[in-house]
């Protein structure tokens, strides 16, 4: 499911962000965003886009603008070509995912906590939608993702 090289950029995120700081608000773990790309893209670093959702977290350019208009070597923030390369470059899109989640956080399952479930659910059908039923094949990714990750 995962190549070598998918492993080595999730990999190395991990090492970035593994340290602890009061300065800095990460509400997906690593874990989680695992779950989230391997459900979307099984985390291909390759893909492009399809349709208007593009890279390995297959997000848009609303979900990119929302998070706050992450870029990769100071291109401009209001360019369509600064959406396209943040969303194709693995660590670009982890924090773009994580901005977005900050600002959109809630308890779509109405189980009392705000887990990874919910950051899947937000991050597949939106904050406004997070409450519906899931396909059965992303069901069926997450659970397997779940009991790999975290059992």
């Amino acid at each position: 499911m995962f190549s070598l090289f998918n492993l080595c950029f999730i990999l190395s995120f991990c090492f970035l962000t593994s340290t602890k700081s009061d300065f800095v608000d990460l509400p997906v773990s690593q874990l989680c965003l695992g779950c989230i790309c391997g459900i979307i893209s099984d985390c291909n670093t390759r893909i492009q886009c399809e349709g208007d959702a593009c890279g390995p977290f297959r997000f848009n350019l609303e979900y990119w603008i929302e998070a706050g208009n992450l870029t990769i070597n100071n291109y401009s923030p209001t360019s369509y070509d600064s959406f396209l390369r943040c969303s194709k470059e693995f660590i670009c899109s982890v924090h773009t995912v994580q901005e977005y989640m900050k600002k959109h956080k809630k308890d779509c399952n109405g189980d009392g906590k705000i887990n990874c479930e919910d950051f899947v659910a937000i991050h597949l059908f939106g904050p406004d939608k997070c409450t519906g039923n899931w396909s059965e094949v992303y069901k069926h990714r997450f659970d397997l993702c779940k009991r790999r990750r975290f059992n």
